[in-house]
């Protein structure tokens, strides 16, 4: 049977493995529209639930996910959905799955809830036309973790990336081969940075602009802060909070001259009042 409109209802808690994915040829081929809006109830969305649901349409757009309860997206659910330009997620998800959104070549917009602690390996890899990352802050200054490295691998043309919170990761950084990355903001929250944290992301472009907002908390750099940025090499970096150097006594390093840290790959540095 031909299916061409899927709308979810109020008592809906779950949507299956590959239940309109590639492994269901009939339904994915003829499949038109999906619609959430009824979806007050959904907390889980297993693996490839939707793989390579090329030209479904989700909502103009936008995924919308955020009126619903959904706390975990299994690995490939969205993959190579080229519908997606932006995604609204709620503030109950906790994980997203390996390649969840790999190749949504699509998406433009990635903005990940403050509540999701963990993100698989290339959960937005390939995603050719993301310009926006952000990582919102979390209320109770919890981290995020992503296994498996590569998060955002192959997004290219990121303009901006915003890191809300402080992250850890297996293997390569998570923004390795975002080429052409404009600018990094680096959130109040944000406590520590570790070594290589921007490693990989730059090739014959330079990073625009570094940006650490006004915290009173200092954010200490595990490593050598000169080496965070190496291979990035931002043109510019504007500081408006303390920064430290974690020694073996992990009392920290405040009375560093900065300028002279970076001299050699940030060729503008100014300090916020």
């Amino acid at each position: 049977m031909n299916c061409e409109h899927v709308s979810f209802g109020p008592f809906v808690k779950y949507i299956g493995t590959n239940m309109f994915g590639a492994a269901q040829t009939t339904t994915n081929s003829t499949l038109k529209t999906v619609d959430f809006k009824n979806a007050f109830r959904l907390e889980r969305i297993y693996a490839s639930a939707f793989d390579e649901c090329k030209t479904i349409d989700f909502g103009g757009g936008v995924l919308n996910l955020s009126h619903t309860y959904l706390k975990q997206i299994g690995e490939r659910a969205f993959y190579n959905c080229d519908n997606i330009a932006s995604i609204s997620l709620g503030n109950h998800l906790t994980e997203i799955g390996d390649k969840a959104f790999n190749d949504c070549d699509d998406m433009i917009v990635a903005e990940i809830p403050g509540t999701v602690t963990k993100i698989g390996e290339k959960a937005f890899g390939d995603c050719r036309k993301l310009s926006t990352i952000q990582i919102n802050d979390s209320k109770d200054d919890g981290h995020i973790e992503f296994t498996g490295g590569s998060a955002f691998s192959g997004c290219s043309v990121v303009g901006n990336i915003y890191l809300g919170r402080n992250f850890e990761y297996d293997g390569n950084t998570p923004f390795a081969d975002c080429t052409k990355t404009g600018s990094v903001e680096i959130g109040p929250k944000v406590t520590k940075l570790n070594y290589n944290a921007f490693k990989d992301m730059q090739e014959d472009d330079k990073l625009a602009v570094v940006v650490f907002l006004y915290s009173p908390v200092p954010l200490m750099f595990e490593h050598n802060p000169a080496e965070v940025f190496e291979d990035s090499k931002p043109h510019s970096m504007f500081i408006d909070r303390e920064l430290r150097v974690m020694n073996n006594t992990e009392e920290g390093s405040p009375n560093i001259d900065w300028s002279d840290i970076f001299r050699k790959n940030i060729a503008n540095i100014s300090f916020g009042e």
